[in-house]
């Protein structure tokens, strides 16, 4: 199973701020987050790795 990151460890993960990777979402850039009801936004850390490479 994939594990799901918080905007915090996506930013840690690619040295920027939290508000950068929140940013990214708002305009539609970068990967694409997963909603979950009742707790907020998650990035698929398979995702993340793919779009860095």
């Amino acid at each position: 199973m994939d594990r799901l990151l918080t905007a915090v460890q996506v930013s840690k993960m690619l040295s920027v701020r939290v508000s950068e990777v929140l940013r990214w979402n708002k305009g539609g850039n970068g990967p694409v987050p997963i909603v979950i009801p009742g707790i907020g936004l998650r990035w698929s850390q398979s995702e993340i790795e793919l779009w860095i490479h």
